[in-house]
């Protein structure tokens, strides 16, 4: 009965040690990817802020996850030219016409147009100029 334990013993003791040597290989390959994924997330960073066009990438959910350099430039033109315009009118006026909006469709433009429509480009033009 001895020899069994004892067998049974060393046979654990071997089947840890496989173990853990697995677990050691398992662990250095997650680091080795670990350090794969960070050194492409800098690429990528690299790239998109590299790029001369604004880029803004959203989330599933609608939340803004990244804004390139040159997006960043464009919304900060864009909200200075925002501040100015706001800065310019009264801000009484800016409320009446936050109020009126958004402005009543004429009648006209609930009706359907019973006429043939030309959308070519002369199309386009003398149908505006009717207009």
């Amino acid at each position: 009965m001895i020899f069994v334990n004892l067998f049974a013993y060393f046979a654990i003791a071997y089947l840890a040690g496989l173990l853990m040597s697995k677990l050691r290989q398992v662990d250095v390959q997650l680091k080795d990817a670990s350090g794969a994924l960070e050194n492409l997330q800098a690429l990528h960073e690299n790239i998109v802020q590299s790029m001369s066009g604004g880029v803004i990438t959203t989330g599933l959910d609608g939340r803004i996850t990244l804004v390139n350099r040159a997006a960043q430039h464009l919304l900060e033109d864009l909200r200075s030219r925002i501040a100015r315009t706001l800065r310019r009118r009264s801000v009484s006026g800016s409320v009446a016409s936050l109020r009126a909006w958004p402005a009543p469709m004429p009648k006209s433009a609930t009706r359907p147009s019973t006429a043939p429509q030309d959308f070519s480009r002369n199309g386009l033009r003398a149908q505006r100029e009717r207009e």
